[in-house]
């Protein structure tokens, strides 16, 4: 299973990153809030992070979803949504997903 991990959630491009990682199999029934662990680690050990410095607590992953209803110009409109932080990964993230890191802290799948 492989995602990509996405931060765009910043003005300046420079600071956007995108991370492709090959999960673990015993990653697959773990917590998403490992993959978020993951990036912002990757992030911080990187360029991107010298000048803007992420934290795990304040940030959570989300999905980009079309809607089936599309508009009166036939194009359908697409949104984020959250990924619990707890949520099981092979339940709540398909294979080769887009994932989004977002500002904001996490929800739990209870919220």
């Amino acid at each position: 299973m492989k995602v990509f991990l996405r931060y765009e959630d910043n003005e300046d491009e420079s600071k956007h990153k995108t991370l492709k990682i090959t999960l673990p199999k015993s990653w697959k029934n773990g917590p998403a809030s490992r993959l978020l662990d993951q990036f912002v680690e990757s992030y911080n050990g990187g360029n991107e992070g010298q000048s803007n410095p992420l934290e795990s607590s304040s940030m959570h992953l989300a999905l980009r979803r079309s809607s089936a209803a599309a508009t009166n110009d036939d194009t359908a409109t697409t949104s984020l949504e959250d990924v619990p932080s707890d949520g099981i990964i092979i339940e709540t993230i398909a294979d080769r997903d887009d994932v989004f890191v977002c500002h904001g802290p996490s929800r739990t799948v209870e919220e």
